[in-house]
């Protein structure tokens, strides 16, 4: 991944809010290695980089965004 991506993703990652561990839940991968590939620790496999590659696509973001707020609170 380049430099660039790996900016992409954690960007993105903030402006909707998630932590590094619900981010990593949605990709399916640990928050470990994504906090590894947030860094430029690890060179993620080719599915996982397709996978966190799908936040380039138009309109992605939105959806996501979207989903998360529409998540019900486990609060009280």
């Amino acid at each position: 991944m380049t430099p660039t991506e790996i900016t992409t993703i954690r960007t993105t990652r903030k402006a909707l809010g998630l932590t590094q561990a619900e981010f990593a839940e949605i990709a399916g991968i640990s928050r470990v290695y994504l906090g590894q590939i947030e860094r430029g620790d690890v060179v993620p496999s080719g599915a996982t980089a397709r996978l966190l590659g799908v936040v380039d696509i138009p309109g992605v973001v939105d959806r996501l965004r979207h989903m998360t707020a529409a998540e019900p609170s486990s609060g009280p």
